[in-house]
């Protein structure tokens, strides 16, 4: 059996302070004096399921922040495979950028030459110590 704060009301220019026993599947509400405020911690909030299932969706919906070993480990491949793969164009990653596009539209996919030519340029940039 818990007892936690359900929140408060006002009637008739009273403010009245309820909570609530837990007992299994049901409650009994537990009127509650107080004189000056309680601070509640956000983790002793009570979150029903179709709130948490609501959240968790808005949460998962988000995008995350990017993971910076995994964009420094891309970088270093997209510089790899233009070093290789055209090692007279480096000094110019639009070239580099719309060689690689016509690829990727062979694909099926598609990639704005803007895009593929900046991912090549901060690549060719990074520095690896």
């Amino acid at each position: 059996m818990t007892t936690q704060l359900r929140g408060s009301r006002r009637l008739s220019g009273v403010l009245e302070h309820y909570g609530f026993v837990v007992d299994g599947d049901g409650f009994t509400p537990l009127p509650l004096e107080l004189n000056e405020p309680i601070p509640i911690a956000r983790r002793d909030l009570v979150i029903l399921d179709e709130s948490k299932e609501e959240m968790e969706a808005v949460a998962a919906a988000r995008p995350k922040r990017g993971n910076k070993a995994e964009q420094r480990a891309n970088a270093l491949l997209i510089g790899a495979l233009a070093q290789a793969a055209y090692p007279d164009d480096l000094a110019h990653p639009y070239r580099i950028a719309n060689k690689a596009c016509g690829v990727i539209e062979l694909m099926g996919a598609k990639l704005s030459r803007e895009t593929a030519a900046k991912k090549i340029r901060d690549a060719l940039e990074l520095k690896v110590s």
